[in-house]
């Protein structure tokens, strides 16, 4: 079976939230308090990708962004004996907590150590639930910036998706390191900034009945709250852009201003690694009003 179509109803809020505290009453965590959310809500899903020198709390201080990296050091040196031993024992640990969370939050083709696809709901706080839950028991730390991706549904156009994104990124929704990746890859960059940060999915790569949704790869998670933060947003804004319009480009236009006030484009930007300075400005402008 595949792990993203699961044997149960995934929009059952009541018997998603049984399951999720039978697995926090296993890890000895409390009981996390069921929610209900409105059934027009847009759906929405999140992915989070998690590296190895962020997921083995032994090794993050020494190699978490460290610009060294293992592979460079000789295999016969007290420095590289010492990390193979830590990167051993860290990883079973490590393994052995994914273990108990993975019936309600699948790791499916990592594009790192680990990326978490939780499923998608209406129910926001349910999503925030699950995160918190991987906080919990310190897979992930409030320490660490994740890369997240959020695929929502019912966005009205690519034009409305880039903007929404604009929206999260200004709300706290990612930080200066994330945005300015594409500098440092060797291929591929952002939409609105790129070509690769707004993705459109069709219905056959969603679960439920949505027709589309428009996955969105700039953000980063930070903390539970932030998360949850992102994800009340993103539907807010959705909804406002099916049902109140003339709202919904009032706040498009605002968004458009910041950014021509910053002499960022609001056009897809040029290639990071040929024209850094603007993703530069960009980071710069986060940088300010965090």
């Amino acid at each position: 079976m595949n792990a993203l179509h699961p044997r149960f109803d995934v929009f059952d809020d009541s018997g998603r939230f049984e399951r999720l505290n039978k697995v926090r009453q296993r890890l000895g965590l409390s009981a996390i308090d069921a929610q209900s959310a409105h059934s027009d809500l847009p759906s929405i899903g999140i992915e989070i990708e998690m590296t190895w020198d962020q997921a083995i709390p032994d090794l993050r201080e020494t190699w978490y962004k460290n610009p060294v990296r293992p592979t460079s050091l000789d295999k016969r040196s007290p420095e590289y004996k010492t990390f193979s031993r830590l990167y051993r024992l860290g990883n079973r640990a490590v393994q052995s907590k994914l273990r108990q969370v993975r019936g309600i939050i699948p790791q499916v083709s990592p594009d790192s150590y680990q990326e978490f696809s939780f499923y998608p709901t209406r129910n926001a706080h349910f999503i925030a639930a699950e995160a918190q839950t991987l906080y919990d028991i310190d897979i992930l730390s409030d320490t660490i910036e994740y890369p997240l991706h959020l695929t929502i549904s019912d966005v009205p156009s690519h034009h409305d998706a880039m903007a929404l994104l604009c929206q999260l990124e200004l709300s706290g929704g990612t930080t200066p390191d994330r945005i300015t990746a594409p500098l440092h890859k060797r291929s591929g960059s952002w939409a609105q900034k790129g070509t690769g940060g707004v993705l459109k999915r069709t219905n056959h790569e969603l679960i439920g009945n949505s027709q589309n949704a428009y996955e969105l790869r700039t953000l980063a998670a930070t903390s539970p709250d932030q998360i949850h933060s992102i994800l009340d947003t993103a539907q807010a804004t959705v909804v406002m852009q099916n049902h109140d319009t003339l709202s919904w480009h009032s706040v498009r236009q605002m968004i458009r201003r910041r950014f021509e006030a910053q002499d960022l484009p609001w056009t897809p930007w040029e290639d990071a690694r040929e024209h850094p300075e603007v993703w530069d400005a960009y980071r710069q402008r986060l940088i300010e009003q965090s």
